[in-house]
């Protein structure tokens, strides 16, 4: 009996090792994807602003307004009539557009990042599923007493 024991344990200290490994490995999987649909969440954010601003340019022609220039420095300027705006698309380029065809390209992006939300939380919902599956077969492991 005690040798049957001896000769199981190598394999369930490498099975467990094993699983262990796996553990690690979904978890950082996991948080890749959280710190993903984190950044599409605010990226979403910002876009949905941007979709306002749109929505409210008439209310703000012929008004003062603080323009961000980055690093932490503002100007005041007056709008005039908002017929369009320059969007980044990205790459490092900049279109004029229309306040239509701006709102648009942002609803566009929207959803994109709404279809690759769904994907990331698909794929973390099955990575929780692998990990409470390893989480059982460590904690089997452990209660059988086998390492």
């Amino acid at each position: 009996m005690a040798s049957e024991n001896n000769e199981r344990t190598p394999d369930a200290n490498e099975l467990y090792a094993q699983l262990q490994y796996l553990q690690q490995a979904y978890s950082q999987q996991y948080e890749v994807l959280n710190q993903s649909i984190d950044n599409y969440t605010a990226m979403q954010i910002v876009l949905r602003g941007n979709i306002e601003i749109l929505e409210g340019s008439k209310r703000m022609e012929g008004k003062e307004i603080l323009v961000n220039t980055e690093g932490g420095m503002y100007l005041n300027a007056e709008t005039k009539k908002i017929n369009s705006v320059i969007t980044y698309i990205g790459a490092g380029y900049l279109v004029e557009q229309n306040l239509d065809d701006a709102k648009q390209f942002f609803d566009d992006r929207i959803k994109k990042a709404d279809e690759l939300m769904s994907k990331l939380i698909t794929q973390r919902q099955k990575i929780r599923e692998e990990l409470a599956d390893i989480n059982y077969r460590l904690g089997a492991l452990q209660a059988q007493g086998l390492l």
